[in-house]
This record gives structure tokens, C-alpha cells and sequence, in this order.
């Protein structure tokens, strides 16, 4: 039968404890804090889009407005807002 020292025992739980709080650390860090609400309408132009349906619109605009898409489709069709925070494509990020 092996005997198991005091010491390693102490050992053993620390870091098992050392782990649990490592662990829930972790999770708790990554919760989302949600944006405050749009203040304006946001517009992404001239960028290609592939929509879900397999389109693929080059020169592209998308609109957001109050935190939804609001219309899609080439840049040409659409009248751009003068109250809209206007991002060109070159200024978008890449993922």
C-alpha cells in the first residue's frame, strides 16, 4: 500500500485549486458587455459582399441602423444618408 506524504497532499490541492480558480477566471473574463445603443446609421461602402443566399455584390453598401441591417446591395442604387457615419471600404477591418 503507498503512503501519501502530508506535504504532497498539500501540494496536490493547491494546485488543483490554483486550477479551478484559473479556470473560472477565465470564463468570467470572457463575458460580452453589449454596446450601448446606435446612435446613427452606420454605412460599410464600396467593399465586396457575399451574401448568405451566395450572391456576391461588388461595390458594395450595407446600412445599419438602431443595431440591424437595414438594406444591402450595390452602391450605386442607394442615396447615401448625410446624418450616417460613412466608412469607406479601404477603412473597414479584414477577418
Amino acid at each position: 500500500m503507498r503512503t501519501i506524504h502530508k506535504k504532497t497532499l498539500v501540494a496536490g490541492l493547491k494546485t488543483a485549486c490554483l486550477g479551478m480558480v484559473l479556470a473560472v477566471a477565465s470564463v468570467s473574463a470572457s463575458d460580452q458587455i453589449p454596446a450601448g445603443p446606435q446612435k446613427k446609421p452606420i454605412v460599410l461602402v464600396g467593399g465586396t459582399i457575399h451574401t448568405m443566399a451566395g450572391a456576391t455584390i461588388e461595390n458594395g453598401m450595407i446600412l445599419f441602423d438602431k443595431g440591424k441591417i437595414v438594406a444591402v446591395g450595390e452602391k450605386s442604387r442607394f442615396r447615401l444618408m448625410h446624418s450616417a457615419s460613412i466608412f469607406p471600404e479601404s477603412t473597414c477591418i479584414r477577418a
